[in-house]
């Protein structure tokens, strides 16, 4: 794996990086953990996803207590 940024492929643009580094923030911040889990990062990413559709916000990827 190289040790280059995400966005240094044609396929992630810089803004979408931010976007996506910003949308693990927030989801650090709502739910309160410093380290979400992977599965927790994938449905941050899917729902991410789904907001840049017009589909569901975020805050659905909240840990399930």
């Amino acid at each position: 794996m190289s040790s280059g940024s995400l966005s240094s492929s044609s396929a992630n643009s810089p803004s979408a990086e931010q976007e996506f580094m910003q949308a693990i923030k927030d989801y650090q911040k709502q739910s309160g953990r410093l380290f979400p889990t992977w599965s927790e990062i994938l449905d941050v990413a899917q729902n991410l996803g789904k907001r840049r559709r017009g589909g569901s916000a975020l805050g659905s990827a909240l840990p399930r207590s």
